[in-house]
């Protein structure tokens, strides 16, 4: 059961080393590097990691809202 779509970003190589290793309480499947045991989810449910939201957050931030 090896996943053909996700790399550890610990081991950089070009080996894919994850395998499926169950789902978060989201229902997103997670995966673990064989190699360094690193767990990694492929699609995070918390918004603050697409592009625009993060950058709304950081101007508010910057503007102490």
């Amino acid at each position: 059961m090896e996943s053909n779509q996700t790399r550890c970003y610990r081991c950089v190589g070009a080996i894919r080393k994850m395998i499926k290793y169950g789902k978060t309480k989201s229902g997103n499947q997670s995966y673990v590097c064989r190699a360094c045991g690193k767990t990694r989810v492929e699609n995070y449910a918390y918004l603050a990691y697409k592009a625009e939201i993060n950058q709304n957050i950081i101007q508010l931030t910057k503007e102490k809202v």
